[in-house]
């Protein structure tokens, strides 16, 4: 970890984002067992390509029982990892329109349609 910001407890897992500010060569999402408290593996690609995330403002459930959701607020999309597939890119995203900025406690229901707080 480079200069982590948030941290988030999902599925005894600790979800630790980095900082927006971090080069695009570091992955922005960690995950910690929270049992034993040791390092798994990380998530994401920075990038603004299929599957890459601009940065990891925020986190909540995924849509799948074992995954999570990550919010971008650079270029505002919802990005679903697996947390069982140590892959870099996200499984599935979902790009925002018009002036929706930010997406608090996201609850996915299906590809496209969710529910949340929003700034």
């Amino acid at each position: 970890m480079i200069n982590p910001e948030k941290v988030r407890y999902i599925n005894d897992k600790l979800i630790v984002l980095e900082r927006a500010n971090i080069s695009s060569e570091n992955p922005p999402v960690h995950v910690i067992n929270s049992n034993n408290m040791k390092y798994q593996f990380s998530l994401g690609q920075i990038g603004f390509g299929p599957g890459e995330i601009s940065d990891a403002n925020n986190v909540d459930y995924g849509i799948a029982d074992n995954s999570i959701s990550v919010y971008s607020s650079i270029d505002k999309k919802i990005s679903e990892f697996s947390l069982e597939d140590r892959g870099k890119l996200a499984l599935s995203q979902l790009k925002q329109v018009g002036d929706f900025y930010k997406a608090y406690s996201v609850l996915r229901f299906s590809d496209t349609t969710f529910f949340s707080i929003n700034g």
